[in-house]
């Protein structure tokens, strides 16, 4: 049984411009058994930084081997881009898309190149750029869960970690988003309603993996999306800041006992500086949260963000997608009132107005 990408990682000791686009042609033309036509600057990065190499097989094809049909090309290139992309955005970012342009990291980070197809057969020849040359700085950031990921991945080894686990028994997504899902499905086009079955294969010895995407592959991604919870969540949250890394405006709050939440500043809202004295103390952040698909938060987007006052222990809960504010009538709402009761704060003047616009320090005026 070949080895899945992190069974095989363990053994061994995603500005503005799309890097690759495909050149256009008309549906019916095809690209016979020849290299693939190159770009110098696209050429240039390939030739600047060392990668892994894999191969892209198709099989299942109606054309003759090392054909292949220049719409179908056009369709493979945008799935594997736009997941690879997406997979690798996620882990180290939090999101799998994100406003305006892609940055220029992540961009590089897919910069494939594509050697060429092999004569008597549909096979690609990829070289992907390693996280260390292209990703360094966005990765080496642990604010969020990387999951043991290493600086010798490259995009392609976590778009195949992400299939790994979506085709697994009981996914949790740690490696999916929504996002993600919705670039894996693009594969559709390609494989959807037929015998296609395209195969991206590590040809580096000390990783080896195999990993097939087919229908079943997307059938599996489309079910998984399907039962996501809601992109984000407006939740008031109250804890302990454990962690900050300033490059990245990331930080960590640990609620209650050992429960801890990633967390990401909404850049336009607050400035960073501002949360450094604040290191080491209980404070309420109030901000949109992620979750993954088994219910727990991947990372909150936080908008405000204050030291904590004693009656803010109501909101010392991690954030679950079932309540839709932290008062809702759900299963934590009797334990909420008994916390609410001890520490003498009225519900009735808060239930229903939040979430809002209001401030932190608005609402903690409303508990007084």
């Amino acid at each position: 049984m070949p080895l899945g990408p992190s069974e095989a990682v363990k053994r061994s000791a995603s500005e503005g411009v799309h890097p690759f686009r495909p050149r256009r042609y008309s549906e019916n033309s095809r690209i016979k058994g020849c290299q693939a036509s190159h770009d110098p600057v696209q050429e240039t990065i390939g030739l600047a930084m060392n990668g892994r190499r894999y191969q892209l097989r198709l099989q299942g094809l109606s054309e003759d081997e090392g054909q292949i049909t220049a719409a179908r090309l056009r369709d493979l290139m945008d799935a594997l881009l736009r997941s690879a992309e997406r997979a690798t955005r996620l882990l180290a970012t939090g999101e799998g898309i994100g406003k305006g342009p892609n940055p220029r990291w992540l961009n590089e980070t897919v910069a494939f190149t594509i050697t060429g197809l092999k004569p008597g057969s549909t096979i690609f020849e990829i070289e992907a750029p390693f996280l260390r040359d292209t990703a360094r700085e966005q990765f080496s950031q642990r604010g969020l869960e990387n999951h043991d990921l290493d600086l010798e991945s490259t995009s392609l080894d976590l778009l195949a970690m992400a299939i790994e686990e979506i085709m697994t028994d009981c996914p949790v997504g740690n490696r999916f988003d929504s996002s993600v899902l919705d670039g894996i499905l693009m594969f559709r086009k390609l494989v959807g309603n037929s015998d296609i079955r395209c195969e991206l294969v590590s040809q580096d010895p000390t990783r080896p993996w195999r990993l097939s995407v087919s229908r079943q592959t997307c059938v599996s991604a489309l079910d998984l999306k399907e039962r996501m919870p809601t992109k984000s969540q407006v939740f008031i949250v109250s804890g302990k800041l454990e962690k900050i890394e300033s490059s990245a405006s990331r930080f960590r709050l640990l609620i209650g006992s050992g429960k801890h939440l990633a967390g990401m500043l909404h850049s336009d809202l607050i400035d960073f500086a501002k949360l450094r004295p604040l290191w080491g103390q209980t404070v309420t952040a109030k901000g949109d949260v992620h979750f993954k698909l088994n219910g727990q938060p991947r990372m909150m987007e936080v908008h405000h963000i204050t030291e904590s006052r004693q009656q803010d222990v109501v909101f010392q809960r991690v954030p679950t997608p079932t309540c839709q504010s932290l008062f809702s009538e759900d299963a934590q709402a009797s334990s909420t009132k008994e916390i609410a009761k001890k520490y003498a704060v009225d519900l009735d003047k808060i239930v229903g107005s939040w979430p809002g616009d209001e401030t932190i320090d608005e609402l903690m005026a409303i508990l007084d």
